[in-house]
């Protein structure tokens, strides 16, 4: 593990690699036999303290960065937060990656159940010169999740418009990337959760996120 000075803010921070969710046996007391399911959101009032971050200026779009981010496997850079924005346990940012926090990570990982496929990037978030770590997950396999005749789709499925999950298929997931065709190689911006890890990110009083119900079929 090496230590680095950023050169933009003189910020030293451990830099590691990301932290891969190790396979676990599926056992029942890890599968959710409720069918609710959660869309994670961003919390629904919106006001000066809603935290966005900011990746470095020159227009780069996650696009752009993702070779760099898979060469080192981690973000290369450092996004920055104005010190008058919360620091929530979800925050968005410019490039549209979910960001959160080692709480949120810790409460998803005891709650997998290790067929999801989740890979943690770590992401430094600087406010005020300090440094937070944040958590991206990507995940490293298609899942088939969808009921794909109830699903709607733009043209030639590229886009999701409004994803239905299948009950059988889901089964076996406590998390899930909601995404077309188009998104399936990139962090997920849309992200379904079962309700048993709702009810623990509620019971930890995680800031910032709000909860819409999505569709089982």
């Amino acid at each position: 593990m090496d230590k680095k000075e950023d050169f933009f803010t003189g910020v030293r921070s451990l830099s590691e690699g990301p932290r891969k969710k190790q396979p676990q046996l599926i056992t029942k007391n890890r599968i959710d036999t409720n069918m609710k399911w959660w869309q994670i959101q961003f919390s629904e009032e919106e006001t000066s303290s809603t935290p966005l971050a900011i990746s470095p200026d020159g227009g780069e779009t996650l696009i752009d960065w993702m070779g760099a981010i898979e060469a080192k496997r981690r973000f290369p850079f450092q996004y920055r937060l104005s010190p008058q924005m919360s620091l929530d346990d979800y925050i968005a940012d410019d490039l549209g990656v979910p960001l959160f926090s080692e709480q949120v990570r810790n409460i998803i990982d005891e709650l997998m159940t290790g067929e999801e496929g989740i890979e943690w990037y770590e992401v430094p978030v600087v406010q005020s010169k300090n440094q937070y770590r944040y958590f991206a997950p990507k995940f490293t396999r298609t899942l088939d999740i969808l009921n794909e005749d109830s699903s709607l789709y733009g043209v030639n499925k590229s886009i999701l418009i409004k994803a239905v999950l299948s009950t059988e298929k889901i089964k076996k997931y406590s998390i899930v990337p909601i995404v077309g065709s188009s998104e399936a190689l990139f962090f997920p911006t849309r992200i379904a959760i079962s309700d048993r890890v709702k009810k623990a990110l509620r019971k930890a009083r995680v800031s910032g996120i709000s909860f819409s119900p999505i569709k089982v079929d």
